[in-house]
C-alpha cells in the first residue's frame, strides 16, 4: 500500500511540473486521463447497501435469451421423404373378404403403409385411377 501512494505521488508531482510547459490541448487530455484514472480507482459499479427483500422467494431476473446460430448443421445429409408416391400404397387386397366388397360395395380395399396419413392416401388413391 505504502509504495503505490508514493507512486502515485511521485506521478503527481510530475504531472505538475510539467503542467506549464503544456499547451492547452495536452490539458484537457490529462484532465481526462485524470477522470479516467478516478473512474477506474472508484469502480463502475459500485453497490448502495444491501437490497431489501419483502418476499421469501427467489425470482430469477428475466435476461436476454438469442436464438441458436449453429456454426454448421448437425446432421450431414438431409434425410429424404420415406412416403413419396410408390411406397404410400403397397398392394390392392385380394382375400375373399376383399373379393366379397368389390362385388357387393363396390369397395378396392389397399394396403397401405402404417406411417401414411388420410390426406397421403386420399391424394396418392385419387392418382392411381389417373394413372400416375
Amino acid at each position: 500500500m505504502e509504495i503505490i501512494r508514493l507512486s502515485s505521488r511521485l506521478i503527481r508531482s510530475q504531472i505538475t511540473e510539467g503542467w506549464s510547459a503544456m499547451g492547452k490541448g495536452d490539458r484537457k487530455d490529462v484532465s481526462k486521463a485524470k477522470k479516467a484514472t478516478k473512474a477506474m480507482k472508484k469502480g463502475k459499479l459500485s453497490k448502495n447497501g444491501t437490497k431489501i427483500r419483502t418476499r421469501v422467494q427467489f425470482k430469477l431476473p428475466k435476461t436476454l435469451k438469442l436464438m441458436r446460430n449453429p456454426k454448421y448443421s448437425k446432421k450431414a445429409l438431409v434425410r429424404k421423404t420415406r412416403l413419396d408416391k410408390f411406397t404410400i400404397v403397397k398392394y390392392p387386397l385380394c382375400t375373399e373378404s376383399a373379393m366379397k366388397q368389390i362385388e357387393d360395395n363396390n369397395t378396392l380395399t389397399f394396403i397401405v403403409d402404417i406411417m401414411a396419413n388420410k390426406r397421403q392416401i386420399k391424394k396418392r388413391i385419387s392418382g392411381v385411377g389417373k394413372g400416375s
